[in-house]
């Protein structure tokens, strides 16, 4: 299983993880300009876009992604 991890750089607490299921193996993730949305996908077919402190917003299956910028 490969997951997001959010951490906060001030603190070194961790904000919140990103992971829909155990079957999730996200291998790409990337921020909005404005720091609002994270977007991140898996070699599996996932896809999540999420808001900037982790709660699922849209949720995609069945395309491959590698990379995102």
């Amino acid at each position: 299983v490969l997951q997001v991890y959010v951490w906060n750089v001030d603190s070194g607490a961790l904000e919140f993880k990103i992971s829909h299921s155990s079957e999730d193996s996200l291998t790409t993730v990337a921020w909005s300009p404005d720091g609002r949305k994270i977007a991140c996908g898996g070699i599996r077919g996932q896809f999540y876009q999420c808001d900037s402190k982790g709660t699922v917003l849209d949720h995609k299956e069945g395309s491959k992604y590698f990379q995102m910028s």
